[in-house]
């Protein structure tokens, strides 16, 4: 019998192998400092505390004992809200909210005067702490331990390996084997350039009507500024004579060469109606 999926077992092992993979980045990114601080001061608050109130404690051996006990104490504290955690969240939302407010605010001050990170062997210490745990994820994620196992090695190995021998295998697999290109048809192509010229129009129209066009400008500069105009008012950018002129030369074009029937109504009907609309 085959046993059902562990659907948070599978999230785990994907987990570990994005933060396994990402290691290097996310260890160089301000904004993942900053969050991973921020949400450390929350949840290290307490212990925080304790070490504050530590240091006002005469130092004997009765000193100590209360540190280990204020730890413990803590620990067991953990323990009991993770049993009662939906019950907690219910009844004290409020206290719970202003706790995680003030302890973000503190935690993001602290990490706002500090600055990010800077020196390349912190920034080495995080990236392999982030590759360590995503290793912990994955070899805890799976039953069988060989599959798991086999995992981290095949990521070490990519990792270990140099980025310019990925891209030569990478070129030489292409020229091997190049990719498939569709091509565009006739149609296709006509259709595409209705489709870009119109929209490349309508944004000059755009861009001429809005406050970054220097119109006075750009009307000492051209030989027609009433034509301009009209198309900057009404989107026309061909005269009727330009159009029956353009038309009666396609004709002409197309009784001379052999093209389709289909070909030369598809290309006649897009410009009118192109330019009927305009």
């Amino acid at each position: 019998m085959i046993p059902a999926a562990n659907y948070w077992k599978l999230l785990q092992t994907l987990l570990g192998i994005l933060l396994f993979i990402s290691a290097p980045s996310l260890s160089r990114n301000p904004f993942f400092h900053y969050t991973s601080g921020v949400s450390l001061g929350v949840l290290g608050s307490l212990l925080v505390l304790i070490y504050i109130l530590s240091r006002f404690i005469p130092k004997k051996s009765t000193s100590y004992i209360i540190l280990a006990f204020g730890y413990s104490f803590i620990l067991y504290i953990l323990q009991m809200l993770y049993k009662d955690l939906n019950e907690i969240i219910t009844k004290y939302m409020d206290l719970l909210l202003a706790y995680c407010l003030i302890a973000a605010f503190i935690s993001f001050i602290v990490c706002y005067r500090l600055g990010p990170v800077q020196n390349v062997r912190t920034f080495n210490i995080i990236q392999w702490s982030m590759q360590t745990i995503g290793a912990l994820l994955i070899y805890l994620s799976s039953e069988y331990r060989e599959v798991s196992t086999a995992i981290i090695l095949i990521l070490i190995t990519v990792r270990a390996i140099p980025s310019r021998w990925i891209t030569k295998f990478l070129l030489i697999w292409y020229r091997l084997f190049p990719p498939k290109v569709r091509l565009l048809t006739e149609l296709e192509f006509i259709e595409q350039g209705h489709v870009e010229t119109k929209k490349a129009l309508e944004d000059l129209r755009k861009y001429c009507s809005s406050p970054d066009c220097n119109v006075w400008k750009t009307v000492t500069r051209l030989k027609d500024p009433i034509r301009f105009a009209d198309f900057i008012e009404t989107g026309r950018h061909c005269t009727d004579q330009e159009l029956l002129q353009y038309n009666s030369e396609d004709f002409e074009v197309d009784e001379e060469s052999d093209t389709e029937p289909l070909e030369s109504s598809y290309t006649g009907y897009q410009r009118n109606g192109y330019l009927g609309q305009r």
